[in-house]
């Protein structure tokens, strides 16, 4: 079992106007609902909000754009959330119901794909719209985890079109939140996104005026660039280039992600596709179901490497 921890480093500085950001991987859209990945999640978290966040020992909605929500009928699983007043999208539109129910539409009517959004929206058997700021959504029966699956899509004002095509995100024209930052400039192949800071963003948050999100796909490039003073932070760099920086005096920040990969030896098969002779055939019999090869194998792996490495 393998737990990723992300691990950033930055150098402090004064100046208040641009923070460039070199990054491992660039966003494959600005469409907050196409692709649910890590790359494009982290840009959405930005621009975009949602009902509501996941935070340890706190209800759900506490801190997201859902003021309430309560238990209507528990036969029916119908329930209501109540929306905040007074917060408006970056082209100055105010939030309604209206736009909660046209993103969990949208993404219902969005094509399939391997990381879709969809298994967040299809337990929504119906959604009504009772004001401007109430909305009610009625679940399958038995239905429990809408909070944290309402935590996990970024709404979109209605007012907009949005099409299937991705070529209106991509620009910037049509990636419009509610977030603390907005689009200003989108490079080539979105190898650099420019973002200014958003003044009305509902949360009344001061910060820094722009920030440059530069590609950065080589480790060793990004690992230079910040110690060129090029960029003022670098995401995702090795252990072994965060002990350097913290010689040097860098700031770091660690912190485990809550993804867990489990490595799972092919012990089903009685013949293993993956495991040839030295010739390059394939065996008669599946060794990894022997209990003994399995034993050998756990003995030969260095932990302590793994882990520091």
């Amino acid at each position: 079992m393998l737990c990723f921890v992300q691990l950033t480093a930055f150098y402090s500085y004064a100046n208040e106007n641009i923070l460039k950001i070199g990054v491992l991987t660039k966003p494959d859209t600005l469409d907050p609902h196409r692709l649910n990945t890590g790359n494009n999640i982290m840009l959405s978290s930005i621009i975009f909000d949602q009902m509501g966040y996941s935070k340890a020992g706190q209800r759900l909605f506490s801190q997201g754009l859902s003021k309430s929500v309560q238990l209507v009928s528990a036969q029916e699983n119908t329930w209501e959330i109540s929306i905040h007043k007074g917060i408006t999208f970056h082209d100055g539109h105010e939030l309604t119901s209206e736009d909660v129910a046209f993103t969990i539409n949208r993404i219902k009517q969005l094509p399939d794909s391997d990381f879709s959004f969809k298994p967040y929206v299809e337990p929504i058997l119906e959604v009504k719209v009772k004001s401007l700021h109430t909305i009610r959504l009625k679940l399958k029966p038995g239905y429990s985890e809408f909070h944290g699956d309402l935590s996990k899509i970024f709404i979109l004002p209605a007012h907009l079109e949005h099409s299937d095509s991705t070529d209106t995100f991509d620009v910037g024209k049509s990636a419009i939140g509610t977030g603390t930052y907005r689009i200003r400039d989108v490079g080539e192949n979105k190898n650099t996104i420019s973002l200014e800071h958003y003044k009305n963003n509902w949360r009344n948050q001061d910060g820094i005026r722009h920030i440059e999100l530069i590609h950065f796909p080589d480790a060793q490039k990004r690992f230079h660039a910040l110690l060129q003073n090029e960029i003022h932070v670098a995401d995702k760099l090795s252990p072994q280039q965060l002990s350097m920086l913290e010689e040097k005096g860098y700031n770091t920040l660690k912190r485990p992600s809550t993804r867990m990969v489990f490595l799972q030896l092919d012990t089903h098969r009685d013949i293993s596709p993956f495991i040839t002779d030295k010739f390059n055939s394939p065996l008669k019999t599946n060794p990894l179901k022997s209990l003994k090869v399995r034993q050998a194998m756990s003995l030969a792996l260095d932990r302590d490497t793994l882990q520091k490495r």
